[in-house]
């Protein structure tokens, strides 16, 4: 499994993979799949975004790794049910967000969750 940001969706399905969304809110033009438990809760994420703790990532990690992937549990859970939506192999999905490869999202978060194993950023730039 991989991550990559929603800018690069028709390279990724070019390649054969299959972008899935784990953004709080997916930009209408992109029609694939999506898996809103790995997605952001609103609430910390407009705190994070305008309020009060607008940029504080300890903030974020700390509420998404409470709010999202602690109810989740297993990873085991999370890849299964990634397998059955798309009906591909876990190997073949690429997990999608907004944010470029360099920059802060939750995605990273997701990647580390699951494991260096099963998850990393599928970079078009750098030969695999």
């Amino acid at each position: 499994m991989f991550t990559g940001y929603f800018g690069r969706t028709s390279r990724y399905i070019a390649l054969g993979y299959t972008p899935v969304s784990i953004a709080l809110y997916t930009p209408t033009w992109f029609n694939g799949f999506r898996y809103p438990k790995l997605a952001p809760k609103e609430g910390f994420f407009k705190e994070w975004k305008y309020g009060s703790r607008k940029g504080d990532n300890k903030y974020y990690i700390e509420r998404f790794n409470e709010e999202v992937l602690k109810p989740i549990c297993q990873r085991g859970v999370a890849i299964r049910e990634l397998e059955a939506l798309t009906h591909v192999p876990h190997s073949k999905i690429v997990l999608l967000c907004y944010e470029k490869p360099g920059d802060f999202c939750h995605r990273h978060l997701v990647a580390d969750w699951f494991g260096k194993e099963w998850c990393k950023e599928l970079n078009l730039e750098k030969p695999r």
